[in-house]
Order: C-alpha cells, then structure tokens, then sequence
C-alpha cells in the first residue's frame, strides 16, 4: 500500500480520469483523478461535506459519493476484484480519499470520512452475501456495462439500499 502526500507526484496515478474504490479492513480506499481540477473541486472534495449511499443491482455493489457541492459520483466495487478483500466486523467503516491530477499525478488533497454504523454493517453483508456465490468476470462485465448504458448515476443512485 502506497502513502500518499499532498503535492506530491506519482506516476502511477497519471492517465484517465477515474473512480476508484478498493476495501481493506474496515477502510474504502478512494481514488479520484480528475483532469486539472479546479481549486473549488479541491475543496469540495478534500473538506465539503461528505455523504454515501449504496446500492446492490445486478450482484454488483455500487458506492456512491457526494463531496460538498459537487455531483454524485459512482463507482462499482466487487470482492472479487478486490486486490485484498479482506473485511472486518470494525464499525464505521471509513472512506480514505485520495484526489488527484490526472496529467502530473499529482496529489491535490486527502480526507477521511466515517460511514455510519447502519450503511458499514449493509457493506459487509453485501460483500459476504456476494462472496457466497460463484464469479464469472464475464457475466459481471456485461451487467455493468449494460447498467451504464442504460443508467445515468442518478438512476442507479434513486435504487439505493
């Protein structure tokens, strides 16, 4: 696991604008990576306000994330794809975010956020119930991209748990 400091670069964080999330523990890791950002979305996202939902549509677990007064934004997440998915019965679950340029790759700000007890519980469930059932990468591959071509995020958004 890397450590990341604000203002500082790293290559590996250079390329597309993406949303990214991964679990280990009790912990979301996040990472956005937008083109430029602006110094408004730095601040949204680094200290607005922070708010989460989820949703379980197709045996695929969407987080949702709101940062100040910027949009929902979305991202799929599957135990089975996690680099390590290991989960524990720690309450809250918290959401460690890292923003970033995706020119330079540069670090424009960090913040950790605390998911309530109710939703951290409905995460591990949805992890366990999914991890009890077969993986076809395939099948997952095709649900998602048949939900994003037929779903705006706030659709998938107004069937959150």
């Amino acid at each position: 696991m890397y450590i990341y400091e604000v203002g500082k670069k790293y290559d590996n964080l250079k390329g597309l604008e993406i949303i990214k999330a991964d679990i280990f523990s009790n912990c979301i890791f996040l990472f956005i990576g937008y083109q430029n950002p602006t110094e408004r979305e730095v601040e949204n996202m680094t200290s607005g306000y922070f708010q989460f939902e989820l949703a379980y549509i197709n045996r695929i677990i969407f987080f949702f994330f709101k940062f100040g007064t910027e949009y929902w934004i979305d991202t799929p997440f599957s135990p089975y794809l996690s680099l390590s998915p290991s989960i524990k019965n720690e309450y809250p679950y918290l959401v460690n975010l890292v923003f970033y340029n995706t020119i330079d790759g540069e670090v424009k700000g960090t913040s950790v956020a605390t998911i309530d007890s109710k939703k951290s519980k409905l995460i591990k469930s949805l992890i366990e119930k999914d991890m009890e059932k077969d993986f076809d990468s395939q099948i997952y591959d095709q649900n998602l991209k048949f939900l994003y071509d037929n779903y705006s995020t706030l659709d998938l958004l107004s069937l959150k748990l």
